[in-house]
Formats: structure tokens, sequence, C-alpha cells
């Protein structure tokens, strides 16, 4: 496995002859990542012609513990990066020949299973936030327009993404209220871009307050959303302006209500049509996402 002692990597991207893209890296490195608890991987290619294998096989002290292969013109195989935060626990970016995606094993390497899977993405870097939640970061080409993602990644639930950059002309600020406890119960990250001569900055907060289930009424007046829990509608607490869009998902990610440009002006947001439950809402302003966690509940 390639050794990296720091997240401090540049990867210089071409947007167009004239601009150049570069990113920096995080500014904090993963939570046990540096040790990676004696996992390594190798990746090896065998035969010729038709029968050209590619492949990679990964070792825990020096032990194979899982392999991956496939014929170059049907399924090659490559692993990109590896890291543990335990000794159980571990994640993975591999690629095939049609793709590739972000694993995770919680059974010291032996099986793996698929938080995302993409195509025609290039991978930058995954960020472990906790034991099940990775920050995704890929870049991708369109129509000569250079787009950075940045996606919250968990095996329960589909992959949110937080970040979708064209310009990289202006910071952007990301409110994760939805994460549990990170790691060394860090409270914010930053993600820095070079774009030509300037430096834009991802900020992202973990705001642990608004996360889980809250019982003590008196701290409803520091959430973004108020009343929380909510019975006829909410409000949002953000001393932002020029809302976008604010919508309504459910905890599979699926979107079950968009809110008119009427609610927004108003800051008034019925939910007759929710049951009682938890809900992501997902506010965006012009250089904010916010992804908030609402009670339902009625009596």
């Amino acid at each position: 496995m390639r050794k990296i002692t720091s997240f401090i990597i540049l990867i210089f991207l071409s947007l167009f002859a004239k601009s150049q893209i570069s990113i920096i890296g995080f500014d904090t490195i993963i939570c046990g990542h540096p040790e990676n608890y004696s996992y390594v991987y190798q990746n090896w290619n065998y035969g010729a012609g038709s029968s050209l294998t590619f492949g990679y096989d990964i070792y825990k002290n020096q032990t194979k513990v899982y392999s991956e292969s496939g014929l170059y013109y049907q399924d090659p195989r490559e692993c990109e990066d590896l890291f543990f935060i335990n000794d159980s626990i571990g994640f993975k970016y591999s690629n095939w020949g049609t793709g590739a995606g972000l694993a995770r094993t919680e059974n010291y390497g032996t099986a793996w299973s698929y938080l995302f899977q993409y195509y025609h993405e290039n991978y930058f870097k995954a960020f472990v936030l906790n034991q099940k939640t990775v920050y995704l970061v890929t870049t991708r080409t369109v129509q000569n327009k250079l787009h950075i993602y940045v996606r919250r990644c968990t095996p329960t639930l589909p992959a949110v993404k937080l970040i979708d950059d064209t310009l990289m002309t202006q910071d952007i600020y990301i409110t994760d209220s939805t994460l549990t406890t990170t790691l060394c119960h860090i409270k914010s990250l930053q993600l820095k871009v070079k774009h030509d001569q300037d430096t834009i900055t991802y900020y992202f907060n973990f705001d642990h307050e608004t996360s889980g289930i809250v019982n003590n009424v008196s701290q409803l007046k520091q959430q973004y959303l108020f009343p929380n829990p909510a019975d006829s509608h909410f409000r949002i607490n953000i001393q932002t302006q020029n809302v976008k869009s604010v919508q309504v998902l459910d905890l599979k990610g699926r979107v079950l209500r968009r809110y008119g440009i009427n609610e927004i002006t108003c800051n008034y947001y019925p939910t007759e049509n929710l049951r009682n439950g938890i809900y992501i809402i997902q506010v965006v302003t012009d250089i904010y996402s916010y992804a908030l966690k609402l009670i339902v509940s009625r009596s």
C-alpha cells in the first residue's frame, strides 16, 4: 500500500488551457490512519493476450485476507487506497473495468460492502469521520467543465452529495448536523482547492448539538429549525441570505417535498403531509448547504 503520512496531497487537473485546478487536501489526518494496523494491498497482473488478468490482494500481518481479479478486457481489478481505523474496521477504494467504488469492512478485511459506486468520475481521497461515515471526494469533467464532488457515504443510507462545485471561485460552508460523533471528536474539517492563484476552502462543520433526538426543550433555541419537534410547521433560524431551496428527505435520502418561493419568503414550512418521525431538511443558499434533522411529532 502506498504509505501516506499526510493528507496534504497535490493533484493537478486540467480544466481549460488557461486554467489550472489543484486539490491541496484536508487540513487534518484520519484518526488512527498513520498506523494502518498492519494492513497493506498489492496490485498484480499475470498472463498475456486474452488471458491477461489484473487484480489485487489485501494482507494483514503478511497473511492474505482478501483478493479480487478479472480479465483485462472484461473486469480488471485494481486497488488504489486502503486505510483502517482500528484492527477490524477499514475502507478501500478500488476500480474495475466499468466503474469504481468505496467499500467498507468490519470483518478484518475478509469481506467488503460498497458504500458508493460510480462511473466516469476520478477518485481523489476519502476521509473517515467515524466507524460508518466517510466523506468521498471525486472529480468529473462534463462538457469541458470540471466538477468537484464531496459526498457523505454510510452503509445505511444512500450517498448524499454535499458539494458539487463547478465555479471554484468562493468558499463553501457545509453544516452536517445529521452526523453522529466523529473520531477524536473533531468539530470541523477543511478541504482546500487551488484555482489558478486563488485558494478555495470547503468548510465542514459537524453540529453535534442538532444530531440525535433532542429531549431538552431548552436546547431548541440553539437549533437551526424551530419548533423542533414540529407539529404543523417549522421555521429556519439560519443567519444567511439568498436561500435557494428547501426540501424534505426521508432517512433513505428520498425527496418527499420541495418547498416553493412563498414558503421560503415567509419562512413558514408546513408539515401537514409528514407523518410522525425523523426527517432531513436540506437547505441550500448561495454559498451554504445544510443537512438538518427535523422531528415531526403530533399528539
